[in-house]
């Protein structure tokens, strides 16, 4: 299930715990979230741990492919920087 609470995107993706056994079934799914239209990229945080991906277009509609793990927490995907604000220093 996903929810827009704010600028904030909330993804709690879980099952019944007597379905599969936690302990094994602890890695990642990759859920496509729908996104507002204006991200250029989108930041998702799960239990502590938070990776910058991409958005794309699909039709009418904006999508971030977010690596999520059941039964992990809520994750929150929040809007990342657009490509054009990415500045890279070398020195």
């Amino acid at each position: 299930m996903a929810a827009l609470v704010g600028d904030t995107v909330e993804v709690d993706l879980s099952y019944p715990a007597s379905a599969l056994p936690t302990d094994v079934f602890d890695y990642p799914l990759t859920v496509k979230v729908e996104v507002p239209s204006d991200w250029g990229s989108a930041q998702v945080s799960q239990n502590g741990r938070t990776k910058l991906i991409s958005t794309y277009k699909d039709g009418d509609k904006t999508w971030a492919n977010a690596d999520i793990v059941p039964n992990g927490g809520i994750a929150a995907l929040s809007k990342g920087c657009n490509r054009r604000e990415v500045r890279v220093n070398y020195d």
